[in-house]
């Protein structure tokens, strides 16, 4: 399914829904056209069929699928998807209860906090908030293997990164009083 969406309030993208996808990925031409700085940013190790690459990682400010919209979005730089701008994956669809309706071809995009059932903290139910701590954990441990075979700068900005989402994940989970069981 092809998905219409906005990236920083003035790039319309095609994207191709992909909810196995962790992460959203930008082609590297949108990215050049929204002058995201790849030189200084992250690298994600992600592995392919050929092996590991490594993938610029980034925040956009925002991206907007119809009327729903999610502010600071990670993403990954890369040209996945030849002939599209990319791939709308679960840094952006985590926060919504994602239905597709395949008799009319549609998308719907609830955010989690109309659900009266939810129990939320700071707006995510549980399942979201292990799921992020699990993420950057499972991020740092990785780049420390990488670090451990073969060390560059990169790799050390990355952990960094992840290393400070954490931290910012955490004041953020303490703030909103999320069990410190699902911070594991």
């Amino acid at each position: 399914m092809l998905v219409d969406a906005v990236v920083d309030g003035t790039m319309p993208v095609h994207l191709l829904l992909d909810t196995g996808a962790e992460l959203t990925v930008l082609s590297t031409a949108i990215a050049r056209s929204l002058a995201l700085n790849l030189n200084e940013a992250a690298i994600m190790p992600l592995r392919s069929a050929s092996g590991v690459f490594f993938a610029p990682l980034v925040k956009v400010r925002s991206i907007t699928v119809g009327n729903a919209a999610v502010d600071e979005v990670e993403v990954i730089v890369h040209d996945a998807t030849p002939g599209l701008d990319g791939l709308l994956g679960m840094s952006f669809l985590d926060n919504f209860l994602v239905t597709i309706s395949g008799s009319d071809r549609r998308l719907i995009l609830t955010p989690l906090t109309e659900n009266p059932h939810a129990e939320l903290y700071g707006g995510h139910p549980q399942d979201w908030w292990v799921r992020k701590f699990r993420f950057y954990r499972s991020q740092i441990d990785r780049v420390k293997r990488y670090m451990s075979m073969s060390y560059a700068p990169e790799l050390e900005r990355t952990l960094q990164y992840f290393r400070v989402a954490l931290e910012a994940l955490d004041r953020q989970a303490a703030q909103a009083g999320v069990p410190r069981s699902w911070r594991n």
